[in-house]
């Protein structure tokens, strides 16, 4: 994996199976380590703020999905099963250990998944703004989205982010220029049952021997979260007892770029638990 621009010491990187990794930070730390999973057409180089926070004191690995970033994608169908098997490889054989997982968006879906299957990977779960919402009827306008995305210059889309996104923070900017030129338009052609099941009512099957507990930390549909407010309801009743549901004002669907010191403040509480399992 080429260097991203972390402002710390990488610990190592290299491909498996279908995806590429980087792990930054002390890989000898006893506290839990942390891996990241970005959304559709982001990559494992949008977490500068993340990664910088965690990697003074644990490991911290970032990961590209299949067709995004680095990792190339395969001919086979893009389902949440196989980028959640992707990513179990990633904690077993990078982190070799339970793990915090924490994923935005889409990457929130394949956290999501690998948590129910998998309670056993984890110590702690961060969902920022999961996308529980997607379905078919959107897989037009999600291809469509990409698309144009993919067809633009750096240049168009660093305008496009600065006034789309005029308070995020300025390290933001050109990850997530630069991660639209990655990714793989066929994503979402061989995208197959993203939006199947009730995912929110998946809820109720975390941690069934409490392995973990979950937070859930979600923008504002106003300000462009992908969940509206009653699925964040029913969210927080689903999940009652096993974790949280938190709403961070003034932030939309990438939480942790409108509300950075929120978002921070939010994961290292998730953190301080998942270390005292």
């Amino acid at each position: 994996m080429a260097a991203l621009n972390y402002g710390v010491v990488e610990a190592g990187s290299g491909h498996l199976g279908h995806v590429t990794w980087a792990a930054y930070g002390p890989p000898t730390s006893p506290l839990t380590p942390v891996v990241l999973l970005h959304g559709l057409a982001d990559s494992s180089a949008c977490w500068p703020s993340v990664v910088e926070h965690l990697a003074t004191d644990r490991l911290a690995i970032v990961t590209d999905l299949r067709g995004h970033g680095e990792s190339p994608l395969p001919e086979a169908l893009f389902t949440i099963k196989a980028a959640a098997d992707d990513l179990a490889v990633v904690v077993r054989q990078v982190a070799q250990r339970p793990a915090l997982v924490v994923g935005h968006s889409l990457g929130g879906l394949v956290a999501q998944d690998l948590a129910v299957r998998a309670p056993a990977l984890l110590r702690g779960l961060v969902l920022e703004d999961p996308a529980w919402d997607i379905g078919r009827d959107r897989d037009a306008e999600v291809g469509a989205w990409v698309r144009t995305l993919r067809r633009s210059s750096y240049a168009q889309l660093v305008r496009q982010c600065l006034t789309e996104n005029p308070d995020w923070p300025a390290d933001e900017v050109a990850p997530w220029a630069e991660s639209k030129l990655q990714v793989d338009p066929r994503v979402v052609d061989l995208a197959q049952g993203w939006g199947d099941g009730d995912r929110v009512g998946e809820l109720a099957r975390l941690a069934p021997q409490d392995e973990f507990s979950t937070t859930v930390v979600l923008g504002t549909p106003e300000h462009g979260s992908v969940v509206p407010a009653e699925m964040a309801e029913r969210a927080e009743l689903t999940i009652e007892g096993k974790g949280e549901v938190l709403v961070v004002e003034g932030a939309g669907h990438c939480v942790r770029r409108d509300r950075r010191a929120q978002f921070l403040a939010i994961l290292d509480e998730a953190l301080e638990a998942a270390d005292a399992r």
